[in-house]
């Protein structure tokens, strides 16, 4: 690193703060494919143990929404599910980068997965806000944004296996 003018800034457990001047050119710190790929990894690794972390609290807030019978803790269901699916999709772009990586170090095609969509997403947080909505809000306004939330997790669906079905056709 202090071949490339990179200075250590701050360390803290397993997280380091690294900095160099925009005059001294490009901040490269994986340079090889190799160390690119090892780093994705354990990227990788992160958001799918934060995953498995939102999923857990998922299932803990149904049960919760099932007991209590509340709305608000039905829009809180809808919104970590929003998270489960943010947190996905970043596994999957992240599983991506590492075959495009590993395709280019080896030459041979691996089969790269597609996304969720960010429709569905945007879904589930349109229903949680419906959902938290307080009682003096208009019943039109609810109902609005629960349409709204309707669309937009419907489309989210269709487009998920539409870019599923185009991928499977490339295979």
């Amino acid at each position: 690193m202090a071949d490339n003018d990179i200075e250590i800034v701050q360390q803290w457990g397993f997280w380091v703060i690294l900095r160099k001047l925009a005059s001294k050119g490009d901040f490269v710190l994986y340079t090889d494919v190799d160390s690119q790929i090892e780093q994705y990894k354990k990227i990788n690794m992160m958001f799918r143990i934060v995953t498995v972390v939102e999923f857990l609290a998922l299932l803990y807030e149904v049960y919760a929404a099932i007991t209590l019978h509340s709305p608000f803790v039905w829009g809180v269901v809808c919104l970590i599910m929003a998270l489960v699916i943010v947190f996905i999709n970043n596994i999957v772009t992240t599983q991506n980068t590492i075959n495009e990586l590993e395709e280019r170090k080896t030459g041979m095609k691996t089969d790269s997965k597609k996304n969720i969509s960010i429709f569905l997403m945007i879904g589930f947080l349109f229903n949680s806000v419906s959902l938290i909505m307080a009682d003096g809000v208009s019943p039109y306004v609810k109902t609005t944004v629960q349409i709204v939330a309707i669309i937009f997790m419907l489309y989210g669906i269709y487009d998920t296996f539409a870019k599923l079905r185009a991928n499977k056709n490339k295979i």
